[in-house]
């Protein structure tokens, strides 16, 4: 995907709408600008690995709750370095006809940067 080509959306969004990392929040008009800073910043490819998910439904509300939620980072170009997040991912949508999210909370409990061993084995001073 060409940097260029990104095009940030906050249809999908509640009006209300929050992103909770750890104890901060950014708000709906906020949410694009975060994620666009993340390619901007040298990312290629974001995606999320869901393990063991469980869905609860509310009467306007479903809710969708991971523990084991893994939100990987991939920054293009060699040397294609991934950071894996993992943590626990609770989204909350309305339950129309839209789905829009209503929240969004990651809470991270750890992270792991993966750097190539060309990158590593790199000999200084030669």
């Amino acid at each position: 995907m060409v940097q260029n080509d990104l095009v940030c959306s906050n249809h999908f969004l509640k009006q209300n709408s929050f992103i909770f990392f750890q104890l901060k929040g950014i708000g709906r008009v906020l949410i694009p600008r975060f994620f666009r800073t993340l390619f901007d910043g040298g990312v290629n490819e974001v995606y999320f690995q869901l393990k063991q998910t469980k869905e609860i439904f509310h009467n306007t509300t479903l809710s969708l709750d991971c523990e084991q939620a893994s939100m990987i980072t991939c920054f293009g170009k060699p040397p294609h370095i991934k950071v894996c997040t993992e943590g626990h991912l609770i989204l909350e949508y309305t339950f129309d006809d839209l789905m829009r999210i209503k929240s969004w909370h990651f809470a991270i409990k750890q992270f792991r940067e993966l750097i190539p061993r060309s990158i590593v084995a790199i000999p200084v001073g030669i």
